[in-house]
């Protein structure tokens, strides 16, 4: 994983920690900060190289909350493929493409209706 692919607020894995974590910032020297999930008032740095991706599934979606903006129009597939709906003339809809990390779904999330996808992990 890149850091350019990160964003405040993104939940990811780390290495050494069972559940997910939560991307408080970024450092200029290419670290990541984040508080530790069983104590917020504990701010860590890691090496990127300890930052994976959480994988979607089933489950992972069923715990983001869409709001009727995004709900309304994104469409997800069983084999990980998202659709934009409405926005072509074809009434199924534009090809967004196969999104299979969650910090990669906010991020589209965000690109694209400037709002943060809530998540309950």
């Amino acid at each position: 994983m890149e850091c350019k692919s990160l964003r405040i607020g993104n939940y990811v894995k780390h290495s050494n920690i069972a559940e997910p974590i939560c991307i408080t910032g970024i450092t200029p020297d290419g670290k990541v900060t984040f508080k530790m999930p069983f104590d917020n008032n504990l701010d860590c740095t890691s090496d990127i190289d300890n930052i994976s991706g959480i994988i979607l599934n089933y489950d992972i979606i069923n715990k983001c909350v869409f709001s009727k903006n995004v709900s309304s129009i994104l469409m997800f597939k069983n084999n990980g493929d998202i659709i934009i709906r409405g926005y072509e003339a074809d009434y199924n809809g534009l090809y967004l493409g196969r999104v299979n990390e969650l910090h990669r779904l906010q991020n589209i999330v965000h690109a694209l209706y400037e709002e943060e996808l809530e998540v309950n992990l």
